[in-house]
């Protein structure tokens, strides 16, 4: 799992230069909890890399690969932070900069270790009349 600290930004979340946008439900999440630090995770495997350059992707350098036969892990510089990414065997190593991006529904947003829904489960069974 690839775990980068990050602070609150409008409309997302933040760490050195990169901004990661958050559903509203998050960011209304992340402003109404008490945490004292705050972190997105995403595995390696849901990281896509893009075969060439795209608006909406994050510039990484390429720092190492390692071809593990049937897939390769490739390691990462994102602005200072390493991250791991698992290509498919077939799939195209990038030289020297990759094109990223973390797809929402995988980017998970944890506050002080524990893993932060958009909805509360207490929220989400009172919003639908039935008793926590």
């Amino acid at each position: 799992m690839n775990l980068i600290e990050v602070q609150p930004q409008p409309g997302g979340v933040g760490f050195a230069s990169i901004h990661l946008p958050l559903s509203e439900a998050m960011q209304k999440r992340i402003v109404e909890s008490s945490w004292h630090t705050l972190k997105v995770g995403i595995r390696p495997e849901f990281i896509h890399v893009w075969d060439e350059p795209y608006d909406d992707a994050m510039r990484a350098q390429v720092v190492h690969v390692e071809d593990l036969g049937t897939y390769k892990i490739m390691t990462l510089n994102l602005d200072g932070v390493p991250l791991k990414v698992r290509l498919a065997e077939d799939k195209p190593v990038p030289e020297g900069t990759a094109y990223i991006s973390f797809p929402a529904q995988w980017l998970m947003v944890y506050a002080d270790e524990f893993l932060l829904e958009p909805q509360a489960i207490g929220e989400d069974l009172a919003n639908k009349g039935a008793q926590p």
